[in-house]
């Protein structure tokens, strides 16, 4: 299942690593990109800097491979 997190704090670092356990594909939403920058070594999911509330960011990230 492809899920989209909005929002790289510490509960949705968790929430995506336990996904990505679980065998989903996950999109990690943040507006900091210098946090997403850090994490691309540890974190085995799609990372995109932007506003999780705006439309066209939420329509990159579920047509994103």
């Amino acid at each position: 299942m492809r899920i989209v997190i909005v929002g790289a704090s510490s509960v949705g670092q968790a929430t995506a690593r336990k996904l990505i356990g679980h065998g989903d594909s996950v999109i990690l939403i943040d507006k900091d990109r210098e946090k997403l920058d850090a994490m691309s070594e540890t974190m085995d999911c799609g990372l995109l800097a932007g506003d999780g509330t705006d439309p066209d960011v939420l329509r990159d990230a579920i047509t994103s491979e």
